[in-house]
């Protein structure tokens, strides 16, 4: 509309609502439109569409079927221009982004398209006009059958909203909105279609634009979420691996019997690992037999059963005999865990052992079980805990035999000494002898010089 008109039709519906007592706030409520939006209507500032001026009109008490019989007329003219709303059809199509359409219930004929049909779809309303075909031509083949669908049955429903894709002239493509409604006649009969094609392109695209940034950012949101927290676990693994070292490192260098510093290393590795139990066993060689000498965590068990182990095909037996580490993360399935049953029942997930190898040579495993998979950190901190423990052992293995050799030197030097005594003694009192023997003859001979 001009803004002569958009100014008369804004006072008419001010006046009208003054005639029924109604406020404008409440006036907006009942059309479903925002107040300031009908206060622009009133003041000739807002130019309404088309489905905004039915709102308006039957809230103020117009009858719809009279506004519908006014459209049924346009369906019944040769021509469209005889349709008395043809003003306000034109009137109210200047938005450069909404196209007014009017068809017949079969589709056959178009009776309206608004001027705005040329710029969004870029073709002349005079060739629409003479194929009503063209209207859906241009819609992308993928939304076209959709399209065609919907509104052919549209006769049948109240209304219909469907949103696809345009191809225009110029290579690009655009997005619609389109809202189309039936008209009705006194008997229920439709008598024609209507609709309102909005370009939505420019919100469309902001849309697909915002989601892709949005998607985009959320993708390295993630990425830095699972590479952060990838590090910490990391870092948190290399803590406990240098918290365990330091702490076995401690246990091996104090004094006192090996079944003490085996079993608070077990306890070490309990704490640290944070795993539910932990065996250290060592070698009997003569007997080929591994000996349990120590056991620590809540699942940890002394039974006489378990307290020593034959070189059979068992995990332990098999770091033994193969002397080398074995993890597995399939404890509650693997035929070489000594008791499954047990695995299952305590939820025992895996199982980790490395050898004690002094020079080579066999001195006994450590193994842990966990209730969780074992990572290669855990592999790392085992093997790692394993040399040092090793290392211990051999050393206090040196240490047991030189206080042996120190104690059996000890042992040789006394009787040597207590046997050097003992002859020096015996040597003393036999020339103690010896001198009085002498002093005796001396006295004699001096007293009997005749003996001479």
């Amino acid at each position: 509309m001009d803004t002569n008109s958009l100014k008369w039709f804004g006072d008419w519906i001010r006046k009208a609502r003054h005639n029924r007592g109604v406020s404008q706030e409440s006036f907006a409520d009942l059309c479903g439109l925002h107040r300031t939006y009908v206060g622009g209507i009133e003041r000739g500032e807002r130019n309404p569409s088309l489905l905004n001026v039915f709102k308006l009109l039957e809230v103020l008490g117009w009858d719809r079927k009279a506004i519908e019989h006014m459209l049924c007329q346009a369906a019944g003219n040769s021509t469209f221009d005889q349709f008395p709303l043809q003003q306000i059809f034109s009137e109210l199509s200047h938005d450069s982004r909404k196209v007014f359409w009017m068809c017949t219930p079969d589709h056959s004929r178009l009776l309206y398209v608004s001027q705005t049909y040329e710029k969004v779809w870029g073709l002349k309303r005079s060739d629409l006009y003479n194929d009503w075909r063209a209207f859906t031509e241009a819609v992308h083949p993928e939304d076209r059958l959709r399209v065609r669908k919907s509104f052919q049955s549209l006769a049948s429903l109240t209304s219909v909203k469907e949103e696809y894709r345009l191809f225009h002239p110029d290579g690009s493509m655009r997005f619609i909105a389109d809202h189309g409604f039936a008209v009705y006649d006194s008997s229920g009969q439709v008598v024609a279609l209507c609709g309102c094609a909005e370009d939505i392109t420019e919100a469309k695209l902001n849309w697909q634009q915002t989601a892709a940034l949005s998607a985009a950012v959320k993708e390295k949101v993630d990425r830095e979420m699972q590479a952060r927290s990838i590090a910490q676990a990391a870092l948190r693994e290399r803590e406990q691996l240098a918290s365990l070292s330091a702490a076995i490192g401690m246990i091996l260098c104090r004094s006192g019997p090996i079944a003490q510093i085996l079993q608070e290393c077990a306890e070490a590795l309990v704490l640290h690992l944070e795993v539910p139990l932990c065996h250290i066993w060592l070698l009997e060689p003569e007997a080929g037999i591994l000996h349990l000498h120590a056991s620590a965590g809540p699942l940890s068990r002394s039974e006489a059963a378990c307290s020593m182990a034959p070189l059979a095909p068992l995990k332990v037996s098999l770091i033994a005999q193969e002397l080398r580490p074995v993890f597995s993360n399939s404890a509650q399935s693997d035929e070489t865990v000594a008791d499954i049953q047990w695995a299952r029942e305590e939820g025992i997930v895996s199982f980790g052992g490395c050898p004690l190898l002094i020079d080579d040579r066999l001195a006994g495993v450590v193994n842990i079980f966990s209730r969780q998979e074992l990572s290669g950190a855990h592999t790392d901190a085992l093997s790692a805990v394993a040399s040092c423990i090793a290392l211990g052992i051999g050393r206090k293995r040196v240490e047991e035999r030189l206080s042996q050799s120190t104690q059996l030197l000890e042992l040789v030097l006394k009787n040597m000494e207590e046997e050097s005594r003992q002859r020096l003694r015996q040597a003393v009192a036999s020339q103690s002898g010896e001198q009085e023997d002498r002093c005796q003859r001396t006295k004699t001979l001096a007293l009997n010089p005749d003996i001479v």
